[in-house]
């Protein structure tokens, strides 16, 4: 599927540290306690990161304005737009 991509550790950048990760299972039941689906996801251990790390955060957000005006150009040059929703992301 292409949704985890191996990067090995000398291809890191220089002074960049790997959080640990692991595999998060949950089964879901039904009312006589049968199973109906099961989850799986890869989470950050994030209680193995240090203080000094997570002080400083980005989350990319857009302002309705700037929306606005790539909508105004959009029409304007009669381009097509598509909208992705990316769901936790997490680096």
């Amino acid at each position: 599927m292409g949704t985890i991509v191996y990067v090995p550790n000398k291809d890191l950048a220089e002074g960049t540290t790997l959080i640990p990760t692991k595999f998060a299972y949950k089964c879901k039941f039904g009312d006589h306690g049968q199973v109906i689906k099961k989850k799986g996801r890869l989470v950050v251990r994030g209680d193995l990161q240090k203080e000094h790390e997570y002080t400083e955060t980005f989350a990319p957000t857009l302002h309705f304005n700037t929306l606005r005006a790539l909508m105004s150009v959009a029409v304007q040059q009669q381009l097509k737009l598509v909208q992705f929703d990316i769901k936790g992301a997490f680096m």
